[in-house]
């Protein structure tokens, strides 16, 4: 269970501090945990329970006529109101993704890929998309999808023929994720402009469409520029978009990208960039970090779960 601040709360659950601690103080909507030096300390179940409160008074529902009711409870009112207003789509899709058996599922694709079956590969990634989130699929079914098939290579089970014909279905499914037109649950929610492409060297487009629908799903508008970037197409690509972060993927299979050329890289971006343009690098890559604690507007993401959160948090 997490332990979080009355901040950090805040930006998970979309519900202002000040809105917070009235609905706390007035309600006892949650009853955070007070830590020795008296901060309070917010669970997961309080953070998933105020999100829950905030999707419902924004409905139009009474804080002081829900406050006391249970999680599970404020989840059923919240399916039924949502199934009202022609949303039961959406509800049903959160509820057949907790059904989901992904060890299962993976079995079945690994089979059908052992075989070079395509058309049933497309038919089960095709149904899953309306049975679980963009999230879900990627973290329960696509990453660990990929993680056994590479290892099934590396035991000659399958071949790197079989890879880069999964690699290339999902590549497709993602790329469909990304250029959703920005309308009903793909509407771009948040303020800012990404930019994602990948570090010059970096040929692998797989990774850099992983962060790319991360954003999107998110709902940012997001531009892909694709892989092997040279320093001066980026930053005139940034400037003409106007984008506010640019997403920078190292993935850790490109052997070219030495320590040298990745600090090379990244320092000539941030000479020629704006301290408000951010610029986070996602990889498990080798690299002085250090050396550029001096921009502000720098960070360094080791994965796709700590990217998930950065962007969840915005």
């Amino acid at each position: 269970m997490g332990e979080y601040t009355i901040q950090v709360a805040s930006r998970l659950s979309g519900v202002s501090i000040q809105t917070l601690r009235a609905w706390e103080r007035r309600y006892g909507a949650v009853t955070p945990k007070r830590l020795p030096n008296g901060h309070r300390a917010y669970s997961d179940n309080d953070i998933e329970k105020l999100s829950l409160l905030s999707e419902l008074t924004a409905l139009g529902y009474s804080i002081s006529n829900i406050a006391g009711m249970s999680k599970d409870d404020l989840n059923l009112m919240l399916d039924r109101v949502k199934a009202e207003l022609g949303l039961k789509a959406a509800a049903t899709r959160r509820k057949a993704s907790s059904l989901i058996n992904s060890k299962q599922i993976i079995s079945h694709l690994i089979f059908a890929l052992e075989g070079y079956k395509l058309e049933i590969i497309s038919h089960e990634l095709n149904k899953l998309k309306g049975m679980a989130s963009v999230d879900e699929l990627l973290f329960e079914i696509y990453l660990p999808l990929l993680k056994i098939v590479a290892q099934n290579v590396a035991t000659q089970r399958l071949t790197i023929a079989h890879k880069q014909l999964l690699t290339g279905i999902l590549s497709s499914q993602l790329s469909s994720y990304v250029y959703q037109i920005a309308e009903g649950d793909y509407k771009y929610t948040k303020a800012q402009k990404i930019l994602v492409a990948g570090v010059e060297g970096v040929q692998q487009n797989f990774e850099i469409l992983l962060a790319a629908v991360l954003a999107r799903v998110q709902g940012f508008e997001t531009i892909v520029l694709g892989s092997n970037l040279p320093v001066t197409s980026l930053v005139q690509a940034v400037n003409t978009i106007n984008a506010d972060i640019i997403i920078l993927v190292a993935a850790s299979s490109d052997l070219s990208l030495n320590r040298q050329h990745i600090e090379a890289y990244i320092e000539n971006i941030m000479q020629l960039l704006t301290n408000q343009q951010q610029v986070w690098l996602e990889g498990k890559v080798q690299f002085n970090q250090a050396t550029f604690s001096q921009f502000e507007n720098f960070n360094f993401i080791s994965n796709l779960v700590e990217l998930r959160q950065k962007l969840y948090l915005l």
